[in-house]
């Protein structure tokens, strides 16, 4: 007896409601995926502008760093050296001639990039510092000591701007530097018994304090704090590193 193959009938409700679903998984997948390349294209677009940003910032603050070395060199060096000159303060002649080469050293380093580095010996240092200078400094301390070269520079850049400030607006010709501490705990006071002033009245485009001073010692993580008042003189401390 032949047999006879059965026709495939129409397709029923199931078969539709099949077909569509894989339809609209197939459509729907593809759309997700669409959309998931193109936020993670979004986040890495965003991640590289990021660190790009950051990169800039990076820079920019370096630039910033050089830009204040620079111009605090020439304010403690050429242009405190030219004002002493201006008041009629540099009268002996081998004082200034001994400025004026500390000045060039300063300034043919910061060119060569390669700053002179004082002797390892901060007492002895700033020993000198007081003996150079045109008013009497007296300096209590210990006979040596031993401080890292960019935390010596700092303390000795410092300490030397608050005797120029001494020299330039205290109207006193004695001043005091005392020094206490070891290796890792360094505290520099400069003491003078002037006219004082109020430090909260000091104008902003004055950098002496801001700058030659407290920012030297936030540079190497040090901290310093000056306290003065009308007729009472000036005490500027110096510590490192920050309590």
């Amino acid at each position: 007896m032949a047999t006879q193959a059965a026709e495939p009938g129409p397709p029923g409700l199931d078969d539709v409601v099949t077909g569509v679903w894989s339809f609209l998984s197939i459509m729907l997948a593809r759309l997700l995926w669409t959309l998931l390349v193109g936020a993670t294209r979004k986040v890495d677009a965003v991640f590289a502008a990021a660190a790009q940003a950051r990169r800039e910032q990076a820079v920019a603050a370096g630039i910033r760093a050089d830009q204040r070395t620079v111009t605090n060199a020439l304010h403690d060096t050429a242009a405190s050296t030219l004002l002493m000159v201006g008041l009629g303060l540099a009268d002996d002649p081998e004082k200034l001639r001994g400025w004026a080469k500390r000045d060039l050293e300063i300034l043919e380093g910061l060119k060569s990039g390669t700053p002179s580095v004082p002797p390892a010996d901060l007492c002895g240092e700033l020993r000198r510092l007081a003996e150079s200078d045109t008013i009497e400094v007296v300096f209590l301390g210990p006979e040596r000591l031993e401080v890292e070269a960019k935390v010596r520079q700092a303390l000795i850049g410092a300490a030397a701007e608050a005797l120029a400030n001494v020299r330039r607006h205290t109207r006193t010709d004695l001043a005091l530097i005392k020094v206490t501490g070891s290796k890792s705990l360094v505290r520099v006071e400069i003491r003078d018994r002037g006219r004082g002033f109020e430090p909260a009245a000091v104008p902003v485009t004055r950098r002496g304090v801001r700058d030659s001073i407290q920012g030297r010692l936030r540079e190497v993580g040090g901290d310093a704090q000056v306290e003065s008042s009308p007729g009472k003189g000036t005490v500027v401390r110096l510590v490192w590193p920050s309590d």
